[in-house]
């Protein structure tokens, strides 16, 4: 498990990315790995939470358009973890309406 320094203290660098599109996976991971971050990826929810349950990362990229991602993230966030991931999620904002529901 990659890790860095930040003052003394030691910071785990690992991040599991749920997205369904294979290329934008492999595009992020080559890019994190470059940067020696652990990255694990997933293309669905089922597999992500496969993934947490054997190991639960720093980081979490999910992507809010996979089918039953809103119940996931309700999961990771209602579950407790020791530390919870971070948690990062993308998806399509429509028009400015849906981002000012979303940033409310």
């Amino acid at each position: 498990m990659a890790k860095g320094r930040r003052e003394g203290i030691l910071i785990r660098q690992d991040i599991l990315i749920v997205l369904s599109d294979s290329t934008q996976r492999d595009i992020l991971r080559d890019a994190l790995t470059h940067s020696g971050i652990d990255v694990t990826l997933a293309e669905d929810v089922r597999q992500a939470v496969r993934s947490l349950k054997l190991q639960v990362t720093a980081f979490l990229l999910l992507d809010l358009s996979l089918d039953g991602a809103n119940l996931f993230l309700d999961e990771i966030v209602g579950t407790y973890y020791t530390p919870p991931p971070f948690l990062m999620a993308a998806d399509t904002i429509y028009n400015n309406m849906m981002r000012t529901d979303i940033l409310n």
